[in-house]
């Protein structure tokens, strides 16, 4: 098996492999991977894509994945087909996998969760791991997280004063796709340097102050409320992603107690909390163990393919059992 750091992905290109395992947590990073892919992969003739999403493989149809490895495109000479795995695959899969090569004109890239070193050990991952190249994604350290946030504004053609970097860097740290989001906001305002003052009027607007609510809602773990807010929200299509980097803050947070030597004011201004909210806080912290908070936190990207993908039904009722299981309710 070759396995290699996303960061490296592009040395890698070309020559290409038939098929790419693009595995992790932050879905950002592998959108990120997916999209230098499917440029490569243009640039030497693979124009058709197609798109299959599997939430676990019961009654996935393997049949129609393998024909379209295997029959060549109507429109195009090449093809890039993008499948993502919501859950990994089981023991009994393998049969299955091993029908899909070998792959003819056309290149297979894999999207799911991190992959430990125990599922890239077992039987069903070994037909795939003889073909693929397995493109690791993790998201950067504490104290790599200022430098990613510079990095990534290049992106969007805007760069940070220094206090806003570090303002970004305190309150938004571990929340790739809040940031990326709020970025993307921030390049359509005229200003290519952009100040504290910007950034914070952006947070504010009205929209972010609702999910707010829901955040004060989970702290003094009022689950009528939470359940209230949540129908609300959805009533008037507020945007799922505002509410995902709500939750995923509030979770972060908590989880990043549990390694705290003091949770004091100071913790929680740096979290991006208020001093009314330190007692509420330790006492939902004693609620969820940091196991509990670790699967916690791995649902975000599921809950945020699932927004993306239009499963907004799905999501909405995953969203609203995750705030209560939070709470204990």
């Amino acid at each position: 098996m070759k396995s290699i750091y996303a960061q490296h992905l592009k040395s890698h290109l070309p020559p290409l492999s038939a098929c790419y395992i693009l595995t992790g947590s932050e879905t950002v990073l592998i959108e990120d991977s997916t999209t230098l892919l499917r440029a490569s992969l243009k640039k030497q003739g693979y124009e058709e894509r197609l798109i299959f999403t599997m939430e676990s493989s019961k009654g996935f149809d393997w049949e129609a994945l393998s024909t379209t490895l295997k029959t060549p495109s109507l429109f195009s000479d090449k093809k890039i087909v993008e499948w993502t795995w919501h859950q990994p695959l089981q023991e009994k899969d393998r049969e299955a996998i091993e029908t899909l090569f070998p792959i003819y004109d056309a290149v297979l890239i894999i999207k799911t969760g991190r992959l430990t070193k125990a599922m890239m050990q077992t039987k069903w991952f070994k037909p795939l791991s003889s073909q693929a190249i397995v493109v690791q994604h993790w998201p950067p350290q504490p104290h790599q997280w200022a430098a990613w946030i510079q990095e990534r504004a290049k992106k969007y053609q805007i760069s940070f004063e220094k206090e806003t970097l570090q303002f970004l860097a305190e309150h938004f740290e571990g929340q790739l796709f809040a940031i990326d989001q709020l970025m993307m906001k921030l390049s359509l305002h005229e200003a290519s340097v952009i100040n504290l003052a910007l950034v914070k009027a952006l947070i504010c607007e009205e929209p972010q102050g609702e999910v707010f609510a829901l955040q004060d809602a989970l702290l003094q773990q009022k689950p009528e409320k939470v359940i209230s807010l949540l129908a609300q929200f959805k009533q008037s299509k507020l945007d799922l992603s505002l509410i995902l980097w709500a939750v995923n803050r509030l979770l972060q947070s908590l989880y990043h107690a549990h390694h705290a030597a003091l949770i004091d004011e100071a913790f929680l201004r740096k979290k991006g909390f208020l001093p009314k909210d330190l007692q509420p806080f330790k006492a939902l912290i004693q609620k969820n163990s940091r196991k509990e908070l670790e699967n916690a936190l791995q649902l975000i990207p599921h809950l945020d393919r699932l927004h993306k993908t239009g499963e907004q039904a799905e999501c909405w009722q995953k969203m609203c059992q995750l705030c209560l299981k939070s709470i204990g309710a």
